[in-house]
């Protein structure tokens, strides 16, 4: 679930950066990774979070999701 969390932020993150929404209205997610976390066991969740940020499964899933946004992009010209 970490990794997942992880992936989502960055992906969030990355759409932001180009001054899109956080998320595109087909991918909406009916809960976030991690909203499920109990108030007590949050800090260790966002810790294992934070592990996962660079790790190589999320970021090449981020990589794929940029790849698949491109070429979904170059197909609406």
């Amino acid at each position: 679930m970490a990794a997942q969390a992880a992936a989502t932020l960055l992906y969030a993150a990355d759409a932001r950066g180009e001054g899109r929404p956080p998320t595109d209205s087909d991918m909406l997610l009916a809960a976030l990774p991690g909203e499920d976390v109990p108030a007590a066991a949050e800090r260790a969740h966002l810790v294992l979070v934070a592990r996962h940020l660079d790790n190589p499964v999320v970021l090449e899933a981020l990589a794929m999701a940029r790849r698949e946004r491109s070429a979904a992009g170059a197909g609406r010209r």
